[in-house]
Parts: C-alpha cells; structure tokens; sequence
C-alpha cells in the first residue's frame, strides 16, 4: 500500500514520526494504572481521531482518496 501512494521521502518521515510518537502515548495509556476502562478508550478514541487528522495535513488528497479505499492501520503497520 506504501507503494500505491506514492509517498515522498518527507510524508514517509512524518508518517514514521507520528506513528512512533502514537505508540509511545498509547503505552502510556494502557500502563497508566490510575485510569479506568473507560478513560483509557477515550483517551485511545482521541489519539485516533488526532492521528487521521494528521493524515490528513500529511498527504495529499489523491493519497487520502486511496487511503480511504484501505485501512489507515494497515498502511501504519507496514511503515
């Protein structure tokens, strides 16, 4: 998929970025023991919707059309 959209040596860079800096925060999520169950979903919830909102600055909007075509987790797994 990586491949499919075509993307430049800097989008690739932000993408590894963010997805280094999303791990760290939901590992400190899921490690926090002062949260609850719920807490933690929302707090999840909300690194998701900060995540495809970065997307979004990120690519350009032909790469978000084929994006939209596949999984967002899928393209971040692989980078």
């Amino acid at each position: 998929m990586i491949k499919e959209l075509n993307l430049s040596k800097s989008q690739l860079q932000q993408l590894k970025e963010m997805k280094k800096n999303n791990q760290v925060k939901k590992d400190e999520i899921e490690n926090n023991s002062k949260l609850s169950a719920e807490e933690k979903k929302q707090q999840l919830r909300n690194i998701k919707k900060e995540q495809l909102q970065k997307l979004r600055q990120i690519l350009t909007p032909e790469q978000l059309q084929k994006l939209k075509k596949n999984s967002a987790r899928k393209i971040l797994e692989k980078i």
